[in-house]
């Protein structure tokens, strides 16, 4: 899967797609072209069809959500910062 991951919830987020779903997933740039970004979404969009079919369709949001929880509360233990 291609994302782009930054910071101890961009390490999360890998981990999780690799421990749940066997998914490696690459970090990329914002600094591509037309071909590389289509051949990406189109990957992509193989790799959500194959969570969907092991946990449903909600659970992209569900790892979305998961995601976020992680984010904030780290910012919140190591910023001081609300969410």
């Amino acid at each position: 899967m291609y994302a782009q991951l930054i910071g101890a919830w961009g390490r999360f987020t890998y981990d999780l797609m690799a421990e749940r779903y066997d998914i490696h997933v690459e970090h990329v740039s914002d600094i591509t072209d037309s071909n590389k970004l289509s051949y990406e979404r189109g990957y992509n969009s193989l790799a959500l069809d194959h969570i969907a079919q092991q946990d449903g369709a909600d659970a992209w949001d569900a790892i979305q959500d998961e995601i976020r929880a992680f984010r904030d509360d780290y910012y919140r233990k190591h910023l001081g910062t609300q969410t």
